[in-house]
């Protein structure tokens, strides 16, 4: 029986979306909302650029009990994975990564819309 499946979807599209290489690569690297990783990339989505402390602020009124190197350490990451620079004024997010993201989702759109037209549901 598990073969049998495997081989009905080995032609649909969403086989095809699934073993994606693009998928592999997914700007978002963290799912939890709640994460360190997640709210510093909220926070600079919107105000940009600013520095370690204002971040660590930020986080901190979110809810995390977090030390203030805990947030720069994670800012550094961020830096290593291209998703954040360092500017004269702090920190933004890179357009390599926002561009990177706008392709990822758009991609994705691309692949649900085609999934639908053949019939299929999500």
């Amino acid at each position: 029986m598990h073969m049998e499946l495997i081989k009905r979807c080995q032609n649909s599209l969403l086989f095809k979306i699934s073993i994606n290489k693009d998928l592999l690569n997914a700007p978002i690297t963290n799912f939890d909302a709640n994460s360190t990783r997640a709210l510093i990339i909220q926070y600079l989505s919107i105000n940009w650029p600013d520095s370690t402390k204002k971040i660590h602020n930020y986080v901190k009124r979110c809810g995390k009990l977090i030390t203030y190197q805990a947030v720069h350490k994670t800012v550094k990451e961020l830096i290593k994975e291209r998703i954040l620079e360092k500017q004269s004024e702090g920190y933004a997010l890179t357009m390599h990564w926002i561009k990177t993201s706008k392709t990822y989702f758009s991609n994705l759109e691309r692949d649900y819309c085609a999934f639908q037209k053949e019939g299929n549901t999500i």
